[in-house]
């Protein structure tokens, strides 16, 4: 167990604020599991048993601003001195898990009756200062073991919310987590769920997967459920190249490209997509060694389908295909070619694409090495005619 949670002051504030009216209230999802994996938390949750206009009764009159979020009620935003935080309200008393309730109330809400309804065993725990840890379901082991795990019955809890299965390989990529069996199992069986969820919400989620701080793994673990929202990515996997300097498949070494990069939307869906056009454009010479003559192109028009399929702004995509549409072509380190692409892309997008090149090359076999000093030449050389004005 770790030291108490350090709270903000806003969420100290509200927290002793209801208890002092005769309420209950915890600290509850993301932020505790952030907590305890010593992360700083983006944002506070707390559940109370009190319902909206109660909340509003309670918090208005020493300066808090409460606004009422979603048709259902069931949440609301409270501004505390500028910073905010989501409150889960209730409509009886709140007890936790080991039955205690407000003096004077009836006990119509439970503390596990909210976490209960929580996605992972991670994101279903509380926390009281005085309390401490409240974890009905293991979620303290299970991140102590990097695992996780649906709350209830993971076939289940992804029928009710197949972006749970997103989210799951969203998770599992930022905290370097591995989904436990019967998840996993789950998962896959469920994935393609997601086709009934907007594409906007699959999209948001996905970006939070390629961006993840273990891509690597994540992406080669789970391609199956990748899979069943970008399936032209499912002829990548296994895929051997026949070449000296790709001693990985297509999608080894896009997963390892894409840890490569800096980790950044443009970047990383660039990365994801930059080789998918390699299956359908593979030869074999007369040595037995393969190539993907045109892979850039094709790899450009079939990126530019799934970025539209899956929502993105046209801005967005137009990025993307252009760094992909490029990301093969040869660099110089001389003025003339430096300024040759700089009038080409622009010098947003030629800093872009160097990076995507660092990152294709750094997921080649180790002699390709040896080009990547190259773009730090036409990095600075760049940066040299920009600051001439001669661009």
């Amino acid at each position: 167990m770790t030291d108490g949670m350090d709270l903000p002051e806003a969420a100290r504030c509200v927290l002793s604020l209801l208890e002092d009216a005769g309420h209950s209230c915890y600290v509850v999802g993301a932020c505790v599991r952030d907590w305890l994996l010593h992360r700083s938390p983006s944002d506070i949750e707390l559940v109370t048993d009190v319902g909206p206009e109660e909340l509003h009764r309670v918090l208005e009159p020493v300066g808090a601003k409460v606004f009422d979020v979603g048709v259902s009620q069931e949440a609301v935003a409270v501004v505390v001195a500028g910073s905010p935080i989501a409150v889960v309200v209730g409509h009886g008393a709140c007890s936790s898990v080991d039955g205690r309730t407000s003096e004077g109330t009836q006990s119509a809400f439970s503390l596990e009756d909210d976490l209960v309804r929580r996605d992972f065993t991670m994101n279903a725990m509380a926390y009281h200062p005085e309390q401490g840890l409240i974890d009905p379901f293991g979620g303290q082991e299970d991140l102590r073991r990097r695992r996780i795990r649906c709350v209830g019955i993971p076939g289940e809890r992804f029928e009710e919310d197949p972006l749970l299965v997103m989210r799951a390989i969203r998770l599992a990529s930022q905290l370097s987590c591995t989904l436990d069996v019967d998840t996993f199992a789950a998962a896959k069986e469920k994935a393609g769920l997601l086709g009934d969820i907007p594409v906007r919400e699959v999209a948001r989620e996905f970006l939070g997967f390629v961006c993840g701080v273990d891509i690597e793994r994540a992406l080669n673990s789970y391609i199956g459920i990748v899979g069943a929202v970008i399936p032209e990515l499912l002829p990548m996997e296994g895929f051997d190249q026949h070449n000296g300097f790709h001693p990985h498949s297509v999608l080894g070494h896009t997963a390892l490209a894409m840890r490569c990069a800096p980790a950044l939307p443009v970047l990383r869906m660039t990365m994801l997509l930059h080789d998918c056009g390699k299956p359908e454009t593979f030869e074999m010479d007369e040595r037995g060694r393969g190539h993907c003559p045109g892979h850039p192109e094709a790899s450009a028009r079939i990126a530019g389908k799934v970025l539209e399929r899956l929502g993105f702004p046209p801005g967005f995509r137009h990025r993307v295909v252009t760094l992909i549409e490029n990301h093969h072509a040869g660099f110089l380190a001389t003025r003339e070619n430096t300024r040759m692409w700089l009038g080409k892309l622009g010098p947003d997008t030629l800093r872009e694409l160097l990076r995507v090149k660092r990152a294709d090359i750094s997921a080649l076999a180790a002699p390709a090495h040896e080009w990547l000093p190259l773009f730090d030449d036409v990095e600075y050389l760049m940066d040299e005619l920009i600051a001439e004005g001669a661009c």
